[in-house]
């Protein structure tokens, strides 16, 4: 259950000549190129190859993948989803499905969640076809082959096999977290237990673990995550590892109320907070490796940060050492996108320009799968354009 530019405008076109045209793209393209950094006299530029329009409007839920569109389509209680091949022999197909508002990728499986009526449907994402649902708005992780279903009405955590739905193994939980190997459960006293995530086996029996944390997160989430045989905790005004096998603490390092804590680079834990900005951690000893003031979110690219202020930049995590500025933008991807009115610029993380979309509104609303990458476009259509 999981997002404006201010790029300098275009040299503006002369009337007139046809010849002012190229002069004017030129311009253009220096103008972004400066902006991102640029030394070098541009390449021509490559197309972005349309692949796909379709009528997208008021669409609660769509999602790109490397081989196909879907989009999911409400009308009152009943909904359909509907697949958009984009290769040859790719998903096409349109069956009726809960009214959702997400699909996400699980292999070979969509996740399609209706937060409104509490239903999971898992589809096989080649036919549509429904292969089990879970009803009673449960909480979804997808681990692999494996599923983790936490039921708010019982408090439950059930490991279910991600085709069929078949239970594995079952037991209480407040709270969970998991990276696939290990399930750690937690409860209300500040306790925890691990537990083998194939077979529910018992790695930890509970251990208190002495520290006050996870407060203001409704259950089952956990202000926790397993960084291979460590479990890294957050609270208040600290961040701590523990070692899954025993939960005894490794170090604890204090820190500005983190709001976000996640792997980050090779060995390292990247801790955000609204005071301090961003801090890198050594995931095995705890000592802080450097600081960054101003808010700065990691993204999946997990060197690129997107500043408060809208600025990317990319770094070397492990020194804190700025690689490149791009100024304001919007990663989608493995790219970024700039506005600047009249169309926009697909730029990726090397510098260079790979071609222009029309006008999209907001960036922040594109998608990016494999070669692909989807926008918002007008008349209420989404296109899926192949990135060469």
């Amino acid at each position: 259950m999981l997002i404006d530019l201010d790029v300098a405008p275009p040299a503006p076109r002369r009337a007139g000549r046809r010849r002012a045209i190229p002069y004017a793209l030129v311009a253009l393209v220096a103008g972004l190129l400066l902006l991102i950094g640029g030394a070098a006299a541009p390449s021509p530029e490559p197309a972005l190859v349309p692949v796909l329009t379709t009528v997208v409007g008021t669409a609660p839920a769509t999602l790109l993948t490397a081989t196909a569109f879907y989009t999911v389509r409400t009308d009152g209680l009943s909904a359909t989803l509907e697949a958009r091949p984009l290769v040859d022999g790719g998903p096409a197909w349109t069956v009726e499905t809960v009214p959702a508002q997400s699909v996400t990728p699980a292999g070979g499986t969509l996740v399609v969640e209706a937060y409104d009526t509490g239903v999971a449907a898992f589809v096989d994402a080649r036919t549509g076809r429904t292969r089990w649902q879970v009803r009673g708005y449960p909480v979804i992780q997808v681990l692999g082959d494996r599923v983790a279903v936490w039921s708010p009405d019982s408090g439950i955590l059930a490991m279910r096999d991600l085709t069929t739905g078949r239970g594995l193994w079952s037991l209480a939980a407040a709270a969970f977290t998991s990276d696939g190997t290990y399930v750690v459960v937690f409860d209300p006293d500040g306790g925890a237990a691990v537990h083998a995530a194939a077979d529910g086996r018992t790695v930890t029996s509970r251990r208190s673990l002495g520290l006050r944390w996870g407060v203001g997160f409704p259950s089952p989430a956990a202000s926790a995550l397993v960084d291979g045989d460590r479990l890294v905790v957050y609270g208040p005004d600290f961040v701590a590892a523990f070692r899954v096998d025993g939960l005894a603490r490794l170090w604890l390092t204090r820190t500005a109320t983190p709001f976000d804590v996640r792997r980050c680079g090779t060995g390292l834990i990247c801790a955000s907070a609204e005071q301090t900005g961003l801090t890198v951690l050594d995931a095995a000893t705890g000592a802080i490796r450097w600081n960054r003031a101003g808010r700065r979110d990691p993204t999946t690219a997990g060197d690129i940060l997107v500043g408060s202020d809208g600025d990317v930049t990319r770094l070397d995590l492990a020194s804190g050492r700025v690689e490149r500025d791009f100024g304001a933008a919007t990663p989608v991807g493995d790219v970024l996108l700039y506005a600047d009115g009249a169309r926009t610029w697909v730029v990726d993380r090397t510098g260079r320009v790979r071609g222009t979309l029309p006008p999209v509104t907001p960036p922040s609303a594109c998608a990016a799968a494999g070669d692909y990458l989807a926008c918002p476009t007008a008349g209420g259509t989404t296109t899926v354009w192949r990135v060469s």
